[in-house]
């Protein structure tokens, strides 16, 4: 007997919420719209991600000649320039952004192969999002990514 009040008390009380609490209410006259896509940087702080960017270069040969990296703003502010002489590959590095940039922001990658290198690949990643990506075949040639 106990159990069968207490199976219909769980019913009579899951069928109440479901009543009350199953529909959606609209503001009066108005409509239910979809929010407004998100920016990248809106995503990035969403889900804790940094805002920033990650510069990749690889290639079939260990080493390359010489990488070189660079972030900036529009009028030259928020610069960030590396250079890296016969790094190990794969090469990747991450540049964080303050989450308060404003203008537009652009990013450069340059990787020139080493000897005995047949390809070079550099890739420009921005909050998560793959932006530019360029192979070069032969010795000594170079990949230039660029993204603005």
């Amino acid at each position: 007997m106990r159990t069968t009040i207490s199976i219909v008390a769980a019913s009579t009380l899951l069928l109440a919420t479901c009543a009350c609490g199953g529909s959606r209410s609209t503001p009066a006259g108005g409509d239910l719209t979809a929010a407004p896509a998100m920016t990248t940087t809106a995503v990035a702080r969403a889900t804790r991600q940094p805002h920033g960017a990650v510069y990749e270069v690889t290639s079939d040969a260990p080493t390359a000649l010489a990488v070189s990296w660079r972030s900036w703003r529009e009028g030259g502010s928020l610069g960030v320039q590396e250079y890296a002489s016969g790094p190990a590959l794969p090469l990747r590095r991450s540049v964080p952004l303050p989450d308060d940039v404003a203008g537009t922001l652009s990013f450069a990658l340059e990787a020139q192969a080493a000897e005995g290198a047949t390809t070079i690949t550099c890739r420009i990643v921005v909050d998560g999002v793959v932006r530019a990506v360029r192979t070069s075949a032969g010795e000594f040639s170079v990949a230039n990514c660029y993204v603005r």
